[in-house]
């Protein structure tokens, strides 16, 4: 009866709980200390490395900047290197145009190209081919020749104008080759280029002229063409005129026995 209305407490289970609480505070106070050391370790390591805060690094990459940007005003102010000082721009004027390096070194440079053309060789046939065989080979002939004279005159153009580009950056180191050119050209119509340019024309007609005739035969020709084809009595034309008909005559000889030369 007594045990029904008072019944006895006990302390075991109260003690073994509060020994469960007490572990397991101690460890989650060893937990943190663990994790304080940890981020305490991961700081000083990125001290040493260089992986600081924000507000540091910051800092420090406007300092490392600013000695940098010092560093190379303080070079570039002692430097004596004329490659990095500014290079003055060369302007294409009249006189360097009509100078020694300009225009009259298109008349003494472009000589050396010349148009080399290499007639292939005649293709044999026999004898008692009949004239459809014969006229096969003519007209592989003639194919072959039309080829070869495309192929030179390829040659001759591309040689050409790399003689040009490379007289436009002579003249224009800076400029571009195209532009050089074009400003040439614009530069044509002014009287000094203009007057220029027909006197290195009257000099390359001469000496064509010559080389083909002749030093005599050639001034007389030019002389003729340049003050009327009239001498005493009309024998310059008729002397002129008679040349180049027997001219034409021989050359149309020629081409006959060349024509007879391949049919046989």
């Amino acid at each position: 009866m007594l045990r029904r209305r008072y019944p006895t407490t006990t302390t075991t289970g109260n003690i073994k709980r509060s020994a469960l609480h007490d572990s397991s505070s101690d460890e989650s106070d060893s937990e943190e200390q663990l994790l304080r050391e940890e981020e305490e370790e991961e700081r000083q390591l990125s001290l040493q490395h260089g992986e600081a805060d924000a507000d540091d690094a910051v800092s420090k990459k406007r300092q490392s900047d600013a000695e940098i940007a010092k560093a190379l005003n303080k070079s570039d102010a002692s430097s004596d290197d004329p490659a990095k000082k500014k290079r003055k721009r060369i302007v294409l004027t009249e006189d360097k145009l009509t100078g020694s390096d300009g225009l009259l070194k298109i008349k003494h440079d472009f000589t050396r190209i010349q148009y080399r053309y290499r007639p292939p060789k005649p293709i044999a046939v026999k004898l008692h081919a009949n004239k459809k065989e014969k006229a096969a080979a003519k007209e592989k002939q003639r194919r072959q020749t039309f080829q070869a004279s495309i192929r030179a005159s390829a040659q001759y153009a591309s040689q050409l104008m790399n003689a040009y580009h490379t007289f436009a950056q002579d003249i224009a180191p800076h400029a571009h080759s195209n532009d050089t050119l074009l400003r040439i050209q614009t530069m044509g119509g002014k009287k000094v280029v203009r007057d220029y340019l027909q006197t290195m024309r009257n000099e390359v007609c001469r000496e064509y002229v010559e080389t083909l005739y002749g030093r005599e035969k050639g001034e007389r020709y030019l002389q003729e063409l340049e003050h009327g084809l009239s001498g005493a009595g009309g024998s310059g034309y008729n002397n002129y005129e008679n040349n180049e008909n027997g001219e034409e005559h021989d050359n149309a000889n020629a081409d006959a026995d060349a024509d007879a030369d391949a049919d046989a």
